[in-house]
């Protein structure tokens, strides 16, 4: 007995026609004939009164035999509708480094999802660069800069950026280089000391300073890194340096930070592994938010 056998007396005993069922399950009906012979062969058991080919009754063990079957699979439908009602209040998470924010249309975009479908669950995490491999691993989805996809795994990565977003110098109003001569500002700036988040990799970093450099007219005196996002911020509020950062971090959005673009830009990216997501909306979630 194979699960095909049993499809085939399933839709027989609900056309009660060789001829329409053949034709519903792709089959010649000497094939369709065939699989029913077995099947009541192997329950010892005569399932169908075949008065002709084209048209058949069901006897009562048939029947008996028939419903238990149709019981089974709603019982089974039944079942695969409640596991996926499950699995979609499992939350949805999207993760970013720390320091970064997403524009204002994805944000737009997520809330108009969310009150869309109530029952569906997300969040919003925040991981350091260290993490970015255990994150993703852990079922999670990353927003990366292209440079940052790891290298030494295979995870499926799509870019949501329609056009590559531009790198900024970006300093505190009140740095000190701002109560200088308007013309001299802008080397004075430069002239300072450059605080990096190590979520660049060293060679964006170094193309960065270079940039930044060309652009303000002098060398940085200069370049820290740091893991932690927040204690590049807390620098800014010194006033003693500056920082190169994309557009999608979170200083470009204050009032009180100055920011001046760079030639530089990098693409962003989603980055998982589609195996480790649980809940099954989530793909629909992806395409809404980020127009992929």
């Amino acid at each position: 007995m194979t699960l095909h056998d049993l499809k085939c007396f399933m839709v027989l005993g609900e056309t009660l026609s060789f001829t329409k069922a053949s034709a519903l399950l792709y089959i010649s009906q000497p094939a369709l004939s065939s699989h029913i012979q077995l099947l009541e062969n192997e329950l010892g058991l005569k399932l169908v009164e075949r008065s002709n080919r084209r048209s058949v009754s069901l006897t009562e063990a048939g029947k008996i035999y028939h419903k238990t079957l149709m019981d089974c699979k709603k019982h089974y439908q039944n079942s695969l509708a409640k596991i996926s009602e499950n699995l979609a209040g499992h939350p949805v998470c999207i993760a970013l480094l720390h320091g970064m924010k997403l524009p204002n249309d994805d944000m737009t975009r997520i809330v108009e999802y969310t009150h869309a479908n109530r029952s569906f669950n997300m969040r919003i995490d925040f991981v350091d660069r260290s993490g970015i491999e255990q994150t993703i691993e852990n079922g999670n989805i990353m927003i990366l800069p292209k440079d940052l996809i790891p290298k030494n795994k295979v995870f499926y990565h799509k870019k949501i950026t329609a056009e590559p977003v531009p790198y900024y110098v970006i300093a505190s109003k009140s740095h000190y280089a701002f109560s200088e001569k308007e013309e001299d500002q802008m080397k004075t700036l430069g002239g300072s000391a450059v605080f990096l988040s190590d979520h660049l990799s060293s060679n964006s970093a170094k193309q960065l300073v270079e940039a930044a450099s060309e652009l303000l007219g002098q060398a940085p005196a200069e370049i820290f890194t740091d893991q932690n996002p927040n204690t590049v911020s807390q620098f800014l509020h010194g006033n003693r340096c500056y920082t190169i950062a994309t557009g999608w971090q979170q200083e470009l959005s204050d009032p009180g930070f100055f920011s001046l673009p760079l030639y530089v830009s990098v693409d962003f990216y989603l980055v998982y592994r589609p195996e480790t997501i649980i809940n099954p909306k989530y793909v629909e979630y992806l395409q809404y938010v980020f127009q992929v």
